[in-house]
């Protein structure tokens, strides 16, 4: 843990995990799962445990990652 992890960075954590943890992220995906009411887009299940996902690729389209016409559910 911490310091003592391979993985150590000086406790600077990568812009992927920042935004990810961010409120602003989290509503957004909250977001797109009422507005898909929680129903996988792609198989039609609904009660499962789903996921947001944008359409158009996160780390391409930077300027559109909480944008909510971005965003689709699935499982």
């Amino acid at each position: 843990m911490g310091s003592k992890n391979h993985r150590w960075n000086n406790g600077a954590s990568s812009e992927r995990k920042r935004i990810w943890s961010s409120l602003e992220y989290k509503i957004w995906s909250r977001n797109i799962k009422e507005f898909w009411d929680f129903t996988c887009q792609i198989c039609g299940r609904r009660g499962i445990e789903i996921h947001s996902n944008h359409i158009k690729k996160y780390a391409d389209y930077p300027e559109l990652r909480f944008e909510l016409n971005n965003g689709i559910a699935i499982c």
